[in-house]
């Protein structure tokens, strides 16, 4: 089955659980929240017992360029942006970004309360480089504005 056969939902769901995987591979056990939970999907603990929540959007790339877009007043201290290749077999494309860094970047609309930022606009912004595959970002870095570090 080709991801072009998969509903949002569908992609929706592959997205978290791919970004809850590797959390957990890179040292920092998280848990899904149930579905329709306001302002995140997953939990990431810390070693210290601290809570770090995230949310997970996924977009399947195409002939176009996706957005990366989420709600203003969401409470969340990490955006994972998850993108599905338009090749099938290809590995899909992640950054974690802590909430104010990505912020700072995207458009903003105060009619509909919602930021976003393009696809082509992450890839080429040298400033959040390197954010992508950063899956320690809530361990070394916290909510904090800071890039990582090289």
């Amino acid at each position: 089955m080709s991801n072009s056969n998969l509903n949002t939902k569908q992609i929706g769901d592959a997205g978290e659980y791919f970004a809850l995987a590797l959390f957990g591979f890179h040292g920092l056990p998280a848990i899904k929240a149930p579905d329709n939970w306001p302002d995140y999907d997953l939990l990431v603990r810390l070693p210290d017992g601290s809570l770090m929540k995230v949310s997970v959007k996924t977009s399947r790339e195409s002939g176009t360029q996706p957005e990366l877009v989420w709600g203003d007043t969401d409470e969340a201290d990490f955006l994972v942006y998850v993108v599905i290749p338009a090749q099938q077999g290809d590995q899909p494309e992640a950054w974690v970004f802590p909430v104010p860094v990505i912020s700072a970047l995207a458009s903003r609309s105060d009619k509909t309360g919602q930021r976003w930022i393009s696809l082509k606009k992450i890839r080429r912004l040298p400033e959040l480089a390197g954010w992508r595959n950063h899956w320690r970002a809530p361990l070394t870095h916290g909510a904090a504005n800071q890039a990582p570090d090289a």
